[in-house]
């Protein structure tokens, strides 16, 4: 396998080497055709055939090209010559050039119109060649272009260096906008950061990891959050549910910076923080890219939420050109993973018998018993049931639908979709139950996302989006159904007793029912939630102003609401039992059935986004500056809480010179409801910066396309003492409660009226986390970029943790202490990533490689003078707790009478687990417990990608 893959990477890196690595520098005034050619010829190492003597006829030209392709630099030089140009295996060929002339049947039309990009600004230097012809001409500078006496039914084929080559169908049209799109990767690649804000991916200083709708298509899962798995550096991403419905992963940014409850990174969706965090339950068609957000440069703007780093979701938006229609659907089958082994009814009971002679007690199984387990003789009185086999499908139906339709002209682009999403249930026989209700979970998904040309000056945006869901399910919940089938050992009971009724065997816990009943006769639940978004946008030009100068103002809503539906009832069933001698059976009742009862609950959030903003962008020469002042406000309003507000007011300044040299300044001042007057606002500054050194005139290196050096260093926070977004309990962390409780007896005639309780005690100096971040990058290209690494080091120093105080003790009586800003933690640690694509014919190869590690230690926090050095927490990473070490099993009571006295185990027996004595004075007690690895967090992270694709038809896996 080792050496497939050298010899796979060797493969493909001779390749490019061979067929994207030439890239051309000419500089020459007044030059002929054949001098050009000979210097090109030169550096590509091409042959080059012509006539010297009809060459002669070429026109003088000037030239001046820096690091092109091979074809950019053949089509400058061919540019308005009477010839034209042919690359035949490894020569380029000249031919004079054939006039060409409309069809016969079509009719011939002058042409003019504009190339532009994703951010709507003109391309200069765009090729637009009529297909099938060598006529062809180039943007001005302003992206504009005109072709006289082309065919009405012509194809124009526009193309950039960086950007997908677009073919545009003429259709008889005379003023043409045309669109292209940048290639996923490259530098001019439009990437998407704080706020909405977009720049080249050349310009950016920050931290940003980014994946395109076509990776998120490739894993056919439900929820959005399992397709990130193992694609983008910095993420790490735990699946812990497979219930249908409520199988999201817990997402992490570059591991864990801090022992504070709240890990979990901000969800932005188009620019805007959503109260509905379950991002994975968008569909992804409606997804264009998903970038993570991971330094100070990235996330200051963000200021007190941006401590974890920051989910950027951006949804698709149209483009110019014609109406799209798409649809796409898939079927897949899920499967149960790492399902609990256990052992059959012989194993069991064998194990029994040899823990009861351990504790010097009588076998609990006869050695006929035992027989009758595995020989199944009797098996309702000593069943052998593989609870997992009785319950589990084996495979699970999904079904995902979605079409969509996008489009535009200069004036009005629009993208709209509908899906609709299916996962069954994961229980056999589920849906054959006694209240015929379907065990499911349903998603459908509405999105529509309108961009409007108003007048030259004013653009508009209006965005609504909806998603409605229903999950049917067991009266019990999959959790309780779980958990019933792990703790039921295969001989406790079987499914039926010999009368056709649910058995319970030998269960005895009151609180454990047979598990096939309880999925069919113990109720259902029926609960549904939808969510609802707009987002209406107004961007104004101030060029009468000043030139670049723009204002834009936004107003968002969100609802969400829930409303779930229960109907509960016991079951009968029974436990059997046969007499061994008369053969008598007697029916023992274990659970009666009882009559539906029913539950009913409702929830409800509402918020509002203002958003205000001055947007700067103008070019002096080679001078680019960019600016941005934004205010914002977020209002929450949710059932049986007081409303909770965000407010805040952000800034950047961002400047290159000559698309080499980069630098930015983001700060954000953003305030938190949960913190007093005079805490309540914090500051958080960054600066970035970059060099672009493959931009250089002095850099030569063909090999090495492209070499950028970046690097960020600034602050974020953290306002949250929960995990919970939506929690009302840990809010005004400076406010002191009080409860009603119990007192004494007063008066002649004793009563007791009650009295309150301090039932949380605040803080007034409480205030937020900060967390210092810094990053360093390096980011190459290869081969024309065919082949692309990317590094980066880093390194996180949270302090000012919101924690519980642990030097309070116990007998002062206070049950809920002030939060406090106390605690260190130091987070470091580094990610890289490789991709490679290229073509061979019409065969593409792509492949992606990620790898990020990091580790975290606690530097401080609030620990008790302890006796022991070896219980404390600090200077370990996060994740311990204190625990007895095993040093084994005790063998005979010989062992047990020389060893430390295990005071807590109650009557210690062979077999017992030996505990070690960490301050060796005799006894095993609380003294004794050290620190040990509860949260067991990966600190490297691998990802590996790679396919192929075909005439369309694409193939991937990935590990």
């Amino acid at each position: 396998m080792k050496l497939t893959a050298i010899f796979l990477f060797t493969f493909l890196t001779s390749v490019g080497a061979t067929s994207f690595g030439q890239r051309i520098t000419l500089t020459e005034k007044n030059t002929t055709l054949e001098k050009a050619l000979i210097a090109i010829g030169d550096q590509s190492g091409y042959d080059v055939l012509y006539n010297s003597a009809k060459i002669k006829k070429a026109k003088i030209f000037n030239i001046n090209l820096r690091d092109v392709t091979l074809q950019e630099a053949l089509n400058k030089c061919f540019l308005n010559q009477p010839f034209n140009y042919s690359i035949e295996t490894n020569s380029i060929v000249v031919r004079d050039k054939v006039s060409s002339s409309p069809t016969a049947n079509a009719a011939a039309v002058d042409i003019k119109g504009k190339v532009i990009d994703e951010t709507n600004s003109g391309l200069p230097g765009a090729t637009v060649k009529v297909k099938g012809t060598n006529v062809a001409v180039v943007t001005d500078n302003d992206g504009k272009f005109s072709i006289k006496n082309v065919s009405d039914d012509a194809i124009l084929q526009v193309s950039f260096i960086s950007y997908v080559t677009q073919e545009v169908k003429v259709n008889g049209k005379t003023d043409l906008l045309i669109q292209l799109i940048a290639e996923s990767g490259s530098l001019e690649e439009v990437v998407v950061s704080a706020y909405g804000q977009t720049q080249k991916k050349v310009s950016v200083t920050a931290s940003i990891s980014t994946i395109q709708t076509r990776e998120l298509k490739q894993s056919p899962v439900a929820n959005l959050s399992n397709a990130l798995a193992g694609r983008l550096p910095g993420l790490t991403s735990i699946q812990s549910s497979g219930i249908p419905g409520a199988d999201a992963s817990t997402i992490y940014i570059r591991g864990i910076g801090t022992y504070g409850a709240n890990r979990s990174p901000l969800i932005v969706i188009d620019g805007l923080p959503r109260g509905d965090a379950n991002f994975g339950d968008i569909d992804v068609n409606e997804v264009a890219s998903i970038s993570i957000l991971k330094d100070a440069a990235a996330t200051s703007l963000y200021g007190i939420q941006g401590a974890n780093g920051v989910i950027l979701v951006t949804t698709k938006r149209g483009n110019v050109g014609k109406t799209n229609i798409s649809f796409n659907a898939n079927y897949g089958l899920q499967t149960p993973q790492r399902l609990p082994e256990k052992f059959n009814s012989v194993q069991r009971a064998t194990l029994d018998n040899i823990g009861a002679q351990n504790d010097g007690l009588n076998p609990i199984w006869t050695a006929k018993e035992i027989e009758l387990f595995g020989n199944q003789n009797d098996p309702y009185t000593y069943p052998d049931v593989d609870w997992n086999d009785v319950i589990f499908e084996k495979y699970t139906p999904q079904q995902q639908y979605n079409t969509n339709i996008s489009g535009g002209n200069e004036n009005v682009k629009y993208f709209a979709s509908l899906g609709y999403l299916n996962q069954g249930t994961l229980f056999k026989d589920a849906n054959d139950n006694k209240y015929g209700v379907k065990q499911k979970y349903d998603r459908y998904n509405f999105r529509s996302n309108i961009d409007i040309k108003a007048t030259e000056m004013l653009n508009l945006r209006v965005d609504l989006a909806s998603r409605l869901e229903n999950r049917t399910g067991p009266g019990p919940g999959y959790a309780t159904i779980f958990n019933w089938v792990n703790l039921i050992p295969n001989y406790v009971t079987p499914v039926y007793n010999p009368n056709g009724t649910y058995a319970a065997g030998r269960i005895t816990a009151s609180d454990i029912r047979n598990p096939l009943g309880a999925l069919k006769e113990s109720g259902y639940y029926d609960n549904y939630f939808n969510s609802t978004n707009g987002t209406i946008e107004a961007s104004h030009k101030l060029d009468f102003i000043t030139k670049g100068l723009s204002i834009k103002a936004l107003y968002s809503f969100e609802n969400y609401a829930e409303s779930n539906y229960a109907q509960y009832q016991q079951f009968d069933s029974f436990r059997y039992r046969k007499d061994p001698v008369s053969g008598a059976e007697t029916y023992t009742r274990f659970s009666e059935a009882s009559s539906l009862s029913r539950a009913y609950g409702t929830a409800s959030t509402r918020y509002f986004t203002y958003n205000a903003q001055l947007n700067y962008n103008r070019d002096f020469g080679k001078n680019n500056f960019t600016g941005l002042l934004l205010f914002n406000r977020n209002y929450n309003s949710r059932s049986n809480a007081l409303p909770s507000v965000y407010e805040g007011y952000v800034g950047r300044v961002a400047y290159n010179y000559d698309s080499k040299y980069f630098g930015e300044f983001n700060i954000g001042y953003n305030g938190s409801e949960n913190f007093p007057k005079g805490n309540r606002f914090g500051v958080f500054p960054a600066v970035s910066a970059g060099w672009l050194i493959s931009a250089e005139p002095w850099y030569k290196s063909k090999t090495v396309n492209l070499l950028k050096l970046r690097g960020s260093f600034g602050y974020v926070g953290n306002d949250k003492y929960s995990s919970d977004i939506n929690s009302v309990v840990d809010r005004w962390l400076f406010i002191s409660d009080y409860a009603r409780s119990g007192g004494f007896d007063f008066g002649t005639t004793p009563a007791n009226p009650g009295g309150y309780i301090s039932s949380r005690i605040g803080n007034p100096n409480i205030t937020w986390e900060r967390a210092q971040k810094i990053n360093f990058g390096l980011e190459s290209g290869f081969f024309d970029s065919h082949l692309k690494f990317e590094f980066d080091v880093f390194r996180d120093d949270r302090t000012n943790i919101l924690s519980v105080p642990l030097t309070i003790p116990s007998y002062l009586g206070i049950n809920n202490p002030p939060r406090v800003n106390v605690g260190r933690v130091i987070n470091k640690g580094f990610e890289g990533s490789l991709n490679f694509n290229t073509n061979i014919d019409k065969l593409n190869l792509f492949g992606y490689v990620n790898w990020t590690y990091n580790k975290n230690k606690i530097v401080e926090r609030d620990e008790p003078n302890l006796a022991y050095p070896y219980q404390s927490l600090t200077n370990l990473p996060v994740g311990y707790q204190l625990g007895y070490v095993a040093t084994g099993l005790f063998n005979n009571q010989a062992e047990i009478n020389g060893a430390p006295k295990q005071t807590f185990a109650g009557a210690v027996k062979p077999g017992d687990i030996r505990y070690t004595d960490m301050n060796n004075d005799g006894i095993i007690n609380e003294n004794d417990r050290v620190a040990l690895q509860i949260v067991n967090f990966p600190t490297n992270v691998f990802g590996v990608s790679l396919g192929a694709s075909y005439k369309g038809i694409d193939f991937s896996v990935l590990f």
